[in-house]
């Protein structure tokens, strides 16, 4: 592709292809008052598309082809079925500030482009010196907010510029200042620039146009030190009534170029005034000006405070400020409180309390009884604990705020914040109550620190641990209750039972002492604690040591002994089965067997114990409420030579629908022989759970469903869950109501009735016809059922003829 710009009143641009490409071409008029995009070669009947583009100061007007008005539109879109040539017309735009009396502006640069402005009538167009203005003009509108130099400058504008700087209001009635105008600053430079001194809160207007009627891209400047003024505001002050000096401090939002004044004068508030500190008297009546050099943003007041030792109500005084120069006023007036420091000095004290108390009643103190009543304010504010409105979902504290009044001559008064008890595990969390506003008093320790220890930390308990001579260790689990968001910590140390442990394995030992502290860190439920086992050939009984906590951190110990049971290798080893039986059978027998038959008595001591989790069976001392059966404990004799006993567990039978539930018989302390797998559990499966049956619905032709109800004889503490299935009576099923014939759609599937519901519905879509016909049926069929039983297994739905 070639661009070829070509002639000194348009910008051409040219895109030719060979044939059969249609060539677009674009002409932008006046030259450098925009671009076109679009154009270039295109298959004939093809459909194009040109945008024009304006450049700044001139706006699209239309289309010409051979001197005719093609469109307004833009973009444009035509189809080409022959060589184009388009021209893009733009005019300037006439500038928001053409006219007088202009466009008020603040201090900094400005760019405007000026072929659309026009001269007004009435309007200057040659001063009383030595330039004019031949038109082509704009105006500029500027008060300046201080006195000072000001320079007024076309610096960077793209032609000759004339600039004539006014006062007045009137077009007919300006009055030129600063050198009248400025046609250029000299040396060939076509930049104008006039230079005065401002007057602050005049209005001043700037005319600027070209040279012999030129226009082009304007720039217009204003500097100088008359171009801004900050703005003044004044502290309020707090201070104890011995000190020597109340000092506000008077800020100045930017720095100014002159030196900035402003008076100020006091007031009373509650606060007296005076010339002299005497009876009555609590400050010294102040007045004056106040200077904040060039370059400074602040400056201060001092007014001189009066002592006295009368007990009173804190006082307060204003400053006001006024007649500024060089600056604003914002903020003019400040407040100064006097703190009464006559009286005893009140502090409260910190308080430590449990999560589960009530209230956090904290108790403020007088240094002495006073013979008036002291008041003081008192807020909460969180630290760590989170404060509300009311205890609720997490709120640690309930805010409170008020005032506290102690009564003359007494020496305390309390106040209480109420305490949330939650059930999270979380560390120990503080807020802070803070004193403020005595009256009668000062204020001492002026903030007491509230701890809540947390009372939700879980428990530890260490579980046992069997383990053959041969194992190269024992590794003890260390359980936590619940999670914790935090580390949980406790030590531990082994102790010898039967079992005698040292150093490191030798002639005699059987393990290898160790202590340390174990950490379970937030978020994890459990540890280990790993006791290295030593292994030998005696034939020995089994022997065992002992694995103790203490000293537990963000936890309490449930279970401080954990007992290592090293079970002899070197001789048969001793196992108990696994019993399932239905809840009404009377017992559980479980088998303790050998490996092999021995020439020696063998015993073995047992224990039954609920299995953990909601699924445990819970013992008793004999069947009765709430036991499922009956604990038992004891010593198992295997006489010698015989390589099987038997241990008996009476069974509970009940009528409560539970779920299957389970216990454990665990042996230990075998004599003559090892422990092999030594924990049976028993199963006890449930016989009382509720029954099932379904309901006969009758429907007419017309209905969208048949709805049959499955309904329990009582509500189940599980989920019940039971298969159907329908199955055609005199009705006929289908699998779409389109086919013909079809009175129903058939349905299969599960039905889950929740733990605590009594019913569930299986919906049967329902055909309608237009065939006059005798009532039909359809059956629903129940099967598997799951944690009940089925007494009534068949639905039959009567569908009534609506024909």
């Amino acid at each position: 592709m070639r661009v070829t710009a070509t002639g000194t009143a348009t910008a051409t641009v040219q895109v030719s292809f060979s044939t059969p490409s249609l060539s677009v071409q674009s002409i932008v008029y006046p030259e450098g008052a925009g671009t076109v995009q679009g154009g270039g070669t295109h298959a004939s009947g093809q459909s194009v598309t040109l945008t024009a583009l304006p450049r700044s100061g001139y706006a699209f007007v239309h289309w010409l082809a051979d001197r005719d008005q093609l469109s307004a539109a833009n973009p444009y879109t035509f189809t080409i079925n022959s060589d184009r040539m388009v021209e893009a017309v733009f005019a300037p735009v006439t500038p928001e500030n053409d006219a007088f009396p202009g466009l008020p502006v603040q201090p900094g640069r400005y760019t405007v482009h000026t072929s659309g402005a026009s001269t007004q009538s009435g309007e200057p167009t040659t001063t009383p010196t030595v330039c004019a203005l031949t038109g082509k003009t704009v105006w500029y509108s500027y008060v300046p907010p201080a006195n000072g130099p000001l320079e007024i400058s076309t610096a960077g504008s793209n032609f000759d510029t004339v600039l004539a700087v006014y006062t007045g209001s009137a077009a007919n009635g300006l009055t030129p200042v600063g050198g009248a105008c400025s046609d250029d600053i000299g040396g060939g430079d076509t930049t104008s620039r006039v230079s005065f001194t401002a007057t602050a809160g005049t209005p001043y207007r700037i005319q600027v146009g070209g040279y012999d009627g030129s226009a082009g891209d304007l720039v217009l400047e204003i500097e100088g030190t008359a171009v801004a003024a900050g703005s003044l505001s004044i502290a309020d002050v707090t201070q104890v009534e011995g000190t020597a000096l109340a000092t506000f401090t008077v800020s100045l939002s930017a720095s100014a170029p002159a030196d900035v004044t402003v008076r100020y004068a006091t007031a009373n508030g509650t606060a007296t005034g005076g010339a002299a500190c005497t009876t009555g008297v609590d400050y010294l009546t102040t007045s004056g000006t106040l200077t904040i050099p060039v370059g400074s943003t602040a400056g201060s007041i001092s007014v001189p405070l009066c002592n006295d030792t009368v007990v009173e109500a804190n006082e307060a005084l204003t400053v006001t400020l006024s007649e500024p120069t060089n600056a604003t006023i914002a903020d003019g007036q400040a407040t100064a409180t006097i703190r009464n420091d006559d009286g005893p000095s009140l502090s409260i004290a910190d308080l430590t309390i449990a999560e589960a108390t009530t209230n956090a009643t904290f108790t403020v103190r007088p240094s002495a009884a006073s013979s008036q009543p002291i008041a003081v304010g008192y807020a909460t504010a969180d630290g760590t604990a989170t404060g509300g409105a009311a205890c609720g979902s997490g709120v640690d504290y309930v805010s409170k705020s008020g005032t506290l009044t102690i009564p003359a001559n007494a020496t305390s008064a309390t106040f209480a914040v109420p305490v949330c008890a939650d059930t999270v595990d979380e560390p120990n969390e503080t807020f802070t109550v803070n004193l403020s506003d005595p009256t009668g008093a000062t204020l001492g320790d002026g903030q007491a620190l509230g701890t809540v220890t947390d009372d939700d930390v879980p428990s530890l308990t260490i579980a046992d641990v069997s383990q053959p001579e041969g194992t190269a260790s024992a590794v003890f689990t260390v359980r936590l209750a619940a999670v914790s968001p935090q580390d949980v910590s406790v030590r531990y140390a082994t102790g010898d039972g039967s079992a005698k442990g040292g150093s490191s394995c030798s002639s005699g030992i059987d393990y290898v002492t160790t202590s340390g502290t174990l950490t379970v860190p937030a978020g994890a439920l459990s540890g280990t604690i790993t006791v290295s086992l030593c292994n030998e050939t005696l034939i020995e009984p089994s022997e065992s040591f002992v694995v103790n906590l203490s000293n537990p951190v963000n936890a309490t110990i449930a279970d401080t002994q954990g007992q290592g049971t090293i079970a002899n290798d070197d001789v048969p080893s001793v196992t108990i089965n696994d019993v399932s039986l239905v809840e009404a059978a009377t017992t559980a027998s479980f088998t303790v067997r050998l490996s092999a038959a021995i020439s020696q008595p063998v015993t073995v001591r047992y224990a039954t114990a609920n299995a953990a989790g909601s699924g445990g069976a819970t013992g008793g001392g004999a069947c009765g409420s709430g036991v499922d059966y009956v604990s038992k404990s004891g010593t198992l004799t295997i006489p010698a030579n015989a390589t099987s006993a038997t241990i008996a567990i009476s069974v509970c039978d009940d009528t409560l629908d539970e779920a299957n539930e389970t216990f454990t018989l665990t042996l230990s302390e075998p004599t003559n022989v090892a422990l092999g797998d030594a924990q049976g559990v028993g199963t006890i499966t449930d016989n009382d759970g509720p029954t099932l049956s379904v309901d006969d619905p009758t429907v007419s032709e017309g209905s969208a469903t048949a709805t049959f109800t499955v309904r329990l004889s009582a509500t189940s503490v599980q989920g019940v869950v039971v298969n159907y299935a329908t199955a055609n009576g005199t009705a006929k099923a289908g699998s779409a109501c389109s086919s013909r014939g079809t009175d129903y759609l058939t349905r299969t599937g599960t039905l889950t009735i929740p733990a605590g519901g009594t019913t569930g519905t299986v919906a049967v879509p329902i055909c309608n016809d237009t065939t006059v016909e005798p009532a039909e049926t359809l059956l629903l069929n129940l099967s598997t059922p799951v944690n009940a039983t089925i007494a009534d297994a068949q639905g039959r739905a009567t569908i009534s003829n609506n024909d």
